[in-house]
């Protein structure tokens, strides 16, 4: 180091060394002080001992003049660079620390209980639940690392209302399945309605001859469920199980075979929304249901020797002014409901 940069950074040298002194046997209250007023100053000062370390020939001919710059702040004393870390806090420590390889190696080996006291320092709220001192099983580094993540957690999400799917319906394939009295009459898949005006209505062929006899559509049961591939593996969800209604009619006042309005089996892993649909539905509600309606006229006008279709639907059973009604969920809901909602298997 030439003769004039030791004597334009002495001043900053002895300011340190000086600090380590008055800091010695100051008050805890006095040096959060000093600490708050120098922050830029010392971060300053470790960029400075970290350029200095071994950065050129000239740092090694000032070897014997300045120990310190010569090796930078691994030639710092272990208790001065203590002292120094107490007097610049948390703040300046983290940043040094990620900023600076010669700093980061020297910070690992600062004792435990003074990295605790640092962090509690600069974070009220943690001090008001954490030890003063670190205990084995959740060193300061990892107490920190953990309060951070929540603490700077990013709320913005709550105002992007309603959350968006993270795919689209094609990565998703419906599956239906009719049985009567546990023997399968049909199963097979559907596709989603082209012209279902932009809502989540899929069609299920049935081709003739399923149903030989008639009495059987009384005690019809449908399941459906979804699959999507991740991989080289496939997942699996029940959406729905149960079985008829009886004389039922579509919108247009014509006889269907329509199966019991149930809610969409909702992944049981989710306490909370669970506990948000315990209480949502004492008041205004919009369960996640399928309406299945299958084509078949029930007082016996419908040939079972031609294809029939199942219309699935994915609707909100809203209720408003103490009126139930359904409301056909969109793309986006339906996609959503399936991606989020249900239950995947692993």
């Amino acid at each position: 180091m030439a003769q004039s940069d030791a004597t334009a950074i002495a001043p900053l040298v002895a300011l340190l060394r000086d600090a380590a002194l008055a800091l010695r046997d100051a008050s805890p209250a006095t040096r959060a002080g000093a600490r708050l007023a120098l922050q830029a100053d010392a971060l300053r000062a470790f960029q400075s001992f970290a350029a200095a370390a071994g950065h050129d020939a000239n740092a090694h001919a000032a070897a014997d003049a300045e120990p310190v710059l010569r090796d930078g702040i691994a030639g710092l004393p272990p208790e001065v660079f203590q002292t120094i870390i107490s007097f610049v806090g948390f703040r300046a420590l983290f940043n040094c620390a990620v900023t600076c390889r010669a700093f980061r190696d020297a910070h690992a080996n600062l004792p435990q209980l003074l990295l605790q006291g640092l962090a509690l320092d600069y974070y009220p709220l943690l001090r008001t639940v954490a030890p003063s001192a670190p205990i084995a099983a959740q060193p300061p580094r990892d107490l920190i690392r953990v309060f951070r993540c929540a603490h700077q957690q990013n709320l913005d999400y709550l105002s992007d209302w309603p959350p968006q799917p993270q795919c689209t319906l094609a990565e998703y394939q419906l599956m239906l399945s009719l049985t009567h009295n546990g023997g399968e009459l049909h199963a097979g898949t559907g596709v989603l309605d082209a012209d279902g005006d932009n809502t989540g209505r899929y069609i299920f062929s049935v081709p003739g001859g399923a149903v030989t006899d008639r009495s059987q559509l009384n005690d019809v049961r449908a399941k459906v469920m979804a699959s999507r591939q991740v991989g080289n593996r496939l997942h699996f969800a029940l959406l729905y199980e149960g079985g008829v209604m009886t004389d039922n009619y579509d919108d247009d006042d014509r006889p269907v075979i329509e199966f019991d309005w149930l809610p969409i089996a909702r992944d049981p892993r989710n306490k909370a929304l669970a506990w948000k649909m315990h209480y949502s539905s004492a008041f205004e509600y919009a369960d996640p249901e399928l309406r299945i309606i299958w084509n078949v006229d029930w007082t016996g006008e419908t040939d079972l020797s031609e294809e029939t279709e199942v219309d699935v639907r994915f609707v909100f059973y809203d209720s408003q002014n103490g009126e139930d009604f359904p409301r056909d969920m969109s793309l986006a809901d339906t996609c959503m409901c399936i991606e989020s909602f249900v239950a995947w298997s692993d």
